[in-house]
């Protein structure tokens, strides 16, 4: 998130991430720094111990101003306010306990729960619910958006991996298969310019760069020159070489004008 607003320049954009990124506390956090995420939700787990869909989790209406869930047979579910830590895909994560003394004598308990009438149905809620509900439904009012994003970023993975069978890493450790991803990438790159433009656009833009990046690291290097020679005390004998044998066949019209201290023999 921090390297993408630096690299557009500008805090308010919309953050498109495929499900595998879909935590709720770093939604929030891109929901603190101004972001709108779009973030596709996974399948919800369902679980053995909900005998039929009409039971499912998401059957259950949440209440914000009581706090409360409303269950499919019109009972309601409170909590007694306190923090749960559980085990999630990605680590742990804070949730708040949901049920009610109903279950004990529901006619639907069966259907809703194969938990033990004394134990009843429990629902948890996340920390970070409020803010992923609100990601799942831009996400449903969007879906044009979403799908753009699926085309452009999952088809170069598509290109390398399906029709130019690089579907796994030869290589071990994160320095090293960083590299091997980017030269792959950067296959893809420069192959997906060439569609785009041809060969010979490429090239002209190709040498316009490198002009650009010449003439720029040049004047970079005149000014380290500067620097070294200023921040250090040289030798005469030592600045006539440099002028002479780097300098002049750099094309670098380097002026020192140094004073008696500088200069020391």
């Amino acid at each position: 998130m921090q390297q993408a607003k630096v690299i557009i320049g500008n805090g308010n954009f919309d953050y498109l991430l495929d499900k595998g990124y879909h935590d709720g506390e770093a939604i929030t956090t891109c929901e603190n720094h101004g972001l709108r995420t779009l973030i596709s939700q996974p399948a919800a787990s369902r679980s053995g111990e909900i005998p039929t869909p009409e039971y499912y989790n998401d059957k259950f209406i949440y209440e914000k101003t009581t706090d409360s869930y409303t269950c499919p047979a019109g009972q309601t579910l409170k909590s007694n306010g306190s923090l749960y830590k559980i085990k999630s895909w990605n680590g742990y994560s804070q949730v708040k306990q949901y049920k009610t003394g109903a279950c004990s004598k529901c006619a639907y308990h069966n259907k809703c729960t194969s938990s033990p009438k004394g134990r009843g149905r429990i629902i948890q809620r996340s920390i970070y619910q409020e803010a992923v509900d609100a990601n799942n439904i831009r996400v449903m009012q969007e879906k044009e958006k979403y799908r753009r994003r699926q085309e452009m970023v999952e088809h170069p993975f598509g290109i390398v991996k399906r029709q130019w069978g690089y579907d796994h890493i030869l290589l071990k450790g994160i320095d090293k298969v960083e590299a091997e991803s980017n030269l792959i990438f950067l296959c893809y790159d420069l192959r997906r310019v060439i569609n785009v433009l041809g060969i010979n656009a490429l090239i002209k833009r190709l040498q316009e760069i490198s002009l650009y990046f010449s003439k720029t690291g040049l004047k970079w290097l005149k000014m380290r020159i500067l620097f070294f020679l200023h921040q250090e005390n040289r030798t005469k004998k030592w600045v006539d070489w440099l002028s002479s044998n780097c300098l002049k066949r750099l094309n670098l019209n380097v002026k020192f004008n140094l004073k008696p201290n500088y200069c020391a023999d």
